[in-house]
């Protein structure tokens, strides 16, 4: 006959194998579960360069570009939905631009007091491009 391993002979050699199998599995396991979280972590690293470099490119020197939109005629629903973070969150997050509401809104037909402005909103950016 030929050569058996060790671990194929004796009353608990069953056993012994279902462990071995079952460590194996594990450590199988244990890699996968490393390689996913070290290509999670190079992906993340490599889309932080994207977005630095992104904004290096588009705005070199650092300077902010802005633009005012006047909100105040609007229909006082479109104003309030405009206004609230859950619109404005996602429109920042893909622009890379503050956008802040600004002034106090002022009646059809009235001038805005001394030292006052219509509502608008101020949306501030990186590039000339993101703010329109």
């Amino acid at each position: 006959a030929g050569i058996r391993d060790v671990d194929d002979v004796g009353p608990d050699a069953a056993e012994r194998k279902a462990k071995l199998g079952s460590a194996q599995a594990n450590v199988a396991t244990v890699r996968s579960e490393k390689s996913s979280k070290s290509s999670l972590q190079e992906a993340v690293a490599k889309a932080k360069m994207f977005a630095a470099s992104l904004s290096r490119s588009s705005n070199p020197n650092g300077q902010m570009f802005s633009k005012t939109v006047e909100i105040n005629d609007y229909p006082q629903q479109t104003r309030w939905k405009i206004t609230h973070k859950e619109t404005l969150e996602p429109i920042s997050e893909k622009t890379g631009c503050a956008i802040i509401s600004r002034g106090v809104y002022v009646q059809p037909g009235r001038d805005p007091g001394p030292g006052e402005q219509k509502l608008f909103l101020l949306v501030e950016g990186p590039s000339e491009y993101a703010v329109t």
